[in-house]
């Protein structure tokens, strides 16, 4: 722990170098590590730690740590195909896909926008775990909903609402996709219980506004339209 404490000590102070010096140091030790921590001090050079990364990769016997915190990096300057590279020999090294190479192999199919690949490792993401995983589940449903199999996508949104009923996010996801699959009555439906459980989100009343102006409740829409000017600008809100 002290390599960790100085190293939040030198970020302060802006020496980010030495500051991540200190935090491998505290992953080599065993520490427990959290790698959003090793991102954000590596904001202002990921150039710098990869390439502390890449040393430790051929000379520290630890290698298998290190590919999986470089992956994370990767990820995280949008080098999709060089994590997978990464993520791939990892799971060559230990013989087994886990927990951490799905999900980081998830997100980097979700940066490349390939679909298929997602529902792929995040099926086996989900069958992998002794407990239900809700988000992998919800995100598996966003995948089918891009590949339009909306029967899947919606399958895959009540589970993942079984397990986590106040997840105002995924009853605007399954709005989403019974919107798509037009179902505009149930759409509507899980924007409201959406608004309900995150009444701050723009985007919930935006869709519920649109939805509410196809069934020519002009007055409701416009009140949710008011609130959407609101809390953000229309023109950041993705519809």
């Amino acid at each position: 722990w002290p390599y960790a404490t100085r190293s939040w000590v030198l970020a302060n102070k802006g020496n980010y170098e030495d500051s991540i010096n200190d935090y491998l140091q505290f992953i080599a030790l065993g520490g427990d590590y959290a790698l959003d921590h090793l991102v954000e001090l590596s904001e202002n050079n990921y150039d710098y730690t990869i390439n502390k990364l890449s040393n430790l990769i051929i000379t520290d016997e630890n290698k298998n740590t290190w590919l999986g915190v470089r992956a994370r990096l990767y990820i995280e300057i949008e080098e999709y195909d060089l994590a997978l590279s990464d993520l791939n020999l990892l799971v060559e090294l230990i013989n087994n896909e886990t927990i951490f190479t799905l999900y980081h192999k998830y997100l980097c199919y979700d940066g490349l926008s390939n679909y298929l690949k997602q529902v792929e490792v995040l099926t086996k993401l989900i069958d992998i775990q002794e407990k239900p995983d809700s988000y992998a589940l919800a995100m598996r449903g966003v995948a089918y909903e891009n590949l339009a199999d909306f029967e899947k996508a919606i399958n895959d949104l009540n589970s993942s609402l079984a397990i986590e009923p106040d997840n105002y996010l995924n009853y605007l996801r399954r709005g989403w996709i019974y919107e798509k699959n037009g179902d505009f009555e149930k759409a509507l439906k899980d924007y409201d219980t959406s608004i309900i459980l995150g009444p701050n989100l723009p985007i919930t009343r935006l869709k519920r506004a649109q939805n509410l102006l196809e069934a020519k409740d002009t007055l409701k829409a416009t009140e949710d339209l008011k609130i959407v000017l609101e809390l953000d600008s229309v023109s950041n809100i993705r519809a």
